[in-house]
């Protein structure tokens, strides 16, 4: 979901306006950003490849364990097309 535009996401329009992974703070033009910054009902996003995620938790010795894929909700554009949300349960190994 963070390729698209958030404006027109919100609308239902999905308008590829980003590359991932996304960090807004980097990758928003300034006066967007400070828009952003003083909206205190948006949060700030940051979003990561599957591979730095995954990588990232065995490259610090911990074993998956768990995974589960999520939609957003009935009335977000994406639902219905693909699951945008994941979470992992990882333990640290005993090895």
């Amino acid at each position: 979901m963070f390729l698209f535009d958030l404006a027109d996401y919100e609308k239902g329009t999905l308008t590829v306006r980003h590359k991932i992974p996304y960090a807004v703070i980097d990758d928003l033009p300034g006066a967007e950003l400070k828009k952003l910054l003083l909206d205190d009902t948006k949060p700030l996003c940051f979003d990561h490849t599957l591979h730095d995620q995954i990588q990232g938790q065995l490259a610090a010795g911990l074993v998956l364990s768990g995974f589960f894929e999520d939609a957003m909700g009935e009335n977000d554009p994406l639902t219905g097309v693909i699951d945008v949300l994941m979470a992992t349960r990882a333990v640290k190994s005993r090895l």
